[in-house]
């Protein structure tokens, strides 16, 4: 989730699962406060063919075309710097209320956007990192689909996050769509999640794999149900969950942060000795379509 931000300006097999969410104190995309989630598998998990070998550059993949909808709007994170008439990059503390965000932890270089995660401070303090929303020029909007492409680098203390948060900046009362996170140090579980309700009630699943690759990461949002997926493989839908969470209804715009730990009840752990000096998100494209 996001709130109270200043703004400045497969390789490898996929393992899909259902999960049970329980309640922990968590925040979100631009110093959301919120409640997140420990996982404990409550379905069988199925097998996804693995996507091509991972690579550490960021290869001009082209973007796929989607029958039946129309292009909204795209970055391919061409230039050397954010385009500030779609986004708004934070200026923040971080969710855990004692790191930081950064405005110059985010960039854009070599053909991708980064942003970059500094600091194995244990307790969190001096422990730096970034984050931005599409929320301006036409990134707000009510149903449709958002693809970002993207791989996580790989180290302890640092989780990446790409979702949804209300343009109303309501939470929780406006939903929340979380269609990847990999809070743990390997990168080798995702989770999506639905948020809805005063009560923040939850509804999330788990996959398995290498996400220190290159993956499409995905969210379609319609009236009647939600779905995520990794490389066009669905790994959460809405329609088939007991939980039977509410649809957001009003405009959400797509907000890609990377938090610093501590956070939550071992949500995203503290960092320490181990972690590597530089941890970063990296975003080779973003799509939104109608």
């Amino acid at each position: 989730m996001r709130r109270g931000v200043v703004v400045a300006g497969l390789a490898g097999v996929l393992v899909l699962a259902a999960v049970l969410v329980w309640p922990h104190a968590r925040a979100g995309s631009a110093g959301r406060t919120a409640v997140a989630a420990s996982a404990s598998p409550s379905a069988a998990a199925s097998v996804i063919a693995p996507s091509p070998a991972p690579t550490t550059a960021a290869p001009r993949a082209s973007a796929p075309t989607l029958p039946g909808t129309t292009l909204v709007d795209a970055d391919d994170f061409t230039g050397t710097a954010i385009d500030s008439s779609k986004w708004e990059v934070y200026q923040a503390a971080a969710s855990n209320r004692v790191s930081q965000w950064l405005p110059s932890m985010v960039s854009v270089t070599g053909g991708e956007l980064r942003i970059a995660g500094h600091g194995n401070s244990p307790d969190g303090v001096g422990n730096v990192s970034g984050g931005l929303c599409w929320c301006r020029g036409r990134g707000n909007q009510t149903y449709g689909i958002w693809q970002v492409r993207a791989r996580f680098d790989a180290g302890t203390g640092y989780g990446q996050a790409i979702l949804l948060w209300p343009e109303s900046n309501r939470w929780p009362q406006d939903g929340e769509l979380d269609f990847v996170e990999t809070p743990g140090g390997p990168k080798t579980t995702a989770i999506g999640t639905v948020h809805w309700g005063a009560d923040n009630q939850q509804d999330a699943r788990r996959a398995t794999g290498d996400f220190t690759a290159w993956h499409t990461y995905a969210v379609e949002w319609r009236p009647t149900f939600v779905k995520m997926s990794i490389d066009g493989r669905v790994y959460y839908d809405s329609t088939s969950s007991t939980h039977h969470p509410a649809i957001p209804t009003g405009p959400m715009q797509l907000a890609i942060q990377q938090e610093p730990g501590p956070f939550g009840h071992d949500w995203v752990p503290a960092p320490g000795s181990g972690t590597p000096a530089q941890v970063v998100m990296h975003i080779d494209w973003v799509r939104i379509y109608r």
